[in-house]
């Protein structure tokens, strides 16, 4: 349970100023990604669409989020460093006050159990991410039943983002 009332902040439908009024306790980034160089971290995908591989660090999440005034941020772990979400932990390590974050696991691991238990001996982790693999049961298989039986050891509240692959 935690003491204020998340925000989004959307450039779209409101200038800065106005989320400030709109704001009352705190603001909140409720969904960001950051990611490191690949001679950090090895890349186990491309990474992010365009010309040129970019990185966006948590150093550019925390201007990002200076800028706009933001108390706090909830990194959302990208395929790019592969399952385990090395760089997104780190950054909750790093920054604990200032950083939420969703993981990325391997679900399907013989040791899922354990990485579910180790992702939540950070404080800061609220949960993970899934991506569609385009199967309409893949949630529900049998095969996710010792990562859902992990989940349910857990006293703490967690939240499980579902995302579809791109069209």
């Amino acid at each position: 349970y935690h003491d204020f009332r998340p925000a989004v902040y959307s450039p779209r439908f409101m200038s800065v100023s106005d989320h400030r009024a709109f704001v009352t306790d705190r603001l909140i980034d409720s969904h960001a990604h950051a990611w490191t160089a690949p001679e950090e971290i090895t890349w186990e995908s491309d990474g992010p669409s365009g010309a040129e591989r970019i990185v966006y660090t948590v150093k550019n999440v925390r201007e990002d989020m200076a800028a706009l005034g933001a108390d706090r941020a909830c990194l959302v772990a990208t395929p790019i460093h592969g399952t385990g979400s090395p760089y997104t932990r780190a950054c909750l390590r790093e920054h604990p006050e200032e950083l939420y974050g969703v993981l990325w696991l391997d679900y399907f691991a013989d040791d899922v159990a354990r990485r579910v238990d180790d992702a939540f001996e950070l404080d800061t982790v609220l949960g993970f991410r899934f991506s569609a693999s385009g199967d309409d049961d893949w949630i529900a298989s049998d095969d996710l039943d010792p990562f859902w039986d992990a989940l349910e050891e857990q006293t703490a509240p967690q939240v499980q983002l579902l995302l579809t692959p791109s069209v």
